[in-house]
Order: C-alpha cells, then sequence, then structure tokens
C-alpha cells in the first residue's frame, strides 16, 4: 500500500488533479506513481465499434466533437477500396465451379468490414463515445431526416435531380430551386425509324 490510514485523497474531474494528504515519503511514492501511470502511451486505447445505421465517414464527423485532441478515428482501408469498386459497373461472369451459398456470405461479411470504425482515444473518455456509437445504434436514430449536398460536376442538374425525385417517389413539384414545367420535365427520347429493306433485290422470285 502506498498510502498510511490517514491519509486523504480529493479528486476533482473538472480540474482534473488529485489532491493526497500524508506522510512526506508516502507522497514521495505517489509522486512516481503518477509520473509511470500519466503518460499518453499509457492512457490512449483503441476501440472497435460496428455501425448499423451512418457509414463510416458520417459516425466520424459526428464523432468530432465528442473525442479528445489525442484522439482519432479511422476507417479500415477496405472501405475506400469497395468505394472504388463502386464507381464501375461490373458486369458478372458465370464460375460454374462457385459453390452455392458463398456469395450472400461473402457480401455479408464485405458490409460488416465497410461499416466499422476504430477509435482511438483516453481511457477516461471511452464512455462518452459508447453512449455516441450507442445512440447512433439506436433505430430512431436511423429514422432521423439527414440533409446532404451533391456537387454535381459534369451532368445536367436537372435530369439528376428528377431522377432523384423518381427514385424517392415524390413529386417533381416539390423540388425546389429549379423549374419543372411540361417541356423540361422530360425523359431523353431517341427516335429510330425501321430500316427499309428492297426485297425486290433478293432471289430470282423478287426481281421485277
Amino acid at each position: 500500500s502506498y498510502l498510511s490510514d490517514k491519509a486523504e485523497v480529493k479528486v476533482e474531474e473538472k480540474t482534473g488533479t488529485i489532491t493526497v494528504r500524508d506522510v512526506e515519503k508516502n507522497i514521495e511514492k505517489v509522486d512516481e506513481l503518477i509520473k509511470k501511470m500519466d503518460t499518453l502511451e499509457g492512457q490512449l486505447i483503441t476501440k472497435k465499434y460496428f455501425l448499423k445505421y451512418l457509414s463510416p465517414s458520417e459516425a466520424a464527423f459526428s464523432l468530432e466533437g465528442i473525442i479528445t485532441d489525442y484522439g482519432k478515428v479511422q476507417i479500415p482501408a477496405s472501405k475506400e477500396e469497395e468505394k472504388e469498386k463502386e464507381d464501375y459497373v461490373v458486369i458478372p461472369e458465370e464460375s460454374p465451379s462457385k459453390p452455392k451459398g458463398t456469395g450472400s456470405k461473402r457480401d455479408e461479411a464485405k458490409t460488416i468490414d465497410r461499416n466499422v470504425i476504430y477509435v482511438t482515444d483516453l481511457k477516461k473518455n471511452i464512455p462518452l463515445i459508447d453512449q455516441a456509437i450507442e445512440k447512433m445504434n439506436s433505430p430512431s436514430y436511423g429514422e432521423q431526416i439527414a440533409a446532404k449536398t451533391f456537387y454535381i460536376k459534369e451532368g445536367s442538374l436537372e435530369q439528376v435531380a428528377i431522377t432523384i425525385a423518381n427514385m424517392l417517389g415524390i413529386s417533381t413539384d416539390q423540388i425546389q430551386g429549379i423549374k419543372t414545367g411540361e417541356e423540361k420535365v422530360k425523359w431523353m427520347k431517341i427516335e429510330i425509324s425501321p430500316p427499309s429493306i428492297d426485297l425486290g433485290n433478293i432471289g430470282a422470285l423478287g426481281k421485277k
């Protein structure tokens, strides 16, 4: 034991201080103990969190105001690799040797890998992070209305907005910021005239 029976210890969480009253030789022992324990390396821990509704980048953004200056959020590298693959259209190929039932398990494993973040922070701040992640994974949080701004670089702004409206099942009249008159709310139409074949030049019976 570092302290005597007459020792007193007072903790102030707001100021981050501990006041110890005891005999001089015990105070020296406590001083050495605190020097060993109060190091950044000794207080930082990394914890893995699974996400139900938010993406890792969205969760990292939400944790910015919670983690300390010593903390950080890491997103698995596989998430970035999958993101790059999503930018391309992949045409599936037949693979007769592929066992049945392995595809769904593999896809499920990839989904779990994508919905994971690693948070490194001080031990004393981990309970706050636990509460934040628990709130993010609650059904009520998943049903909250969110807003995100998308920047259209190459495509038609109106056509993209109309496509999104149709996908969400809302009327194009509810789109704010653009005029959607009847002459503008149109999908691209391509007219292809049927080929004309002169049967008079085919075969001996068709000669005029």
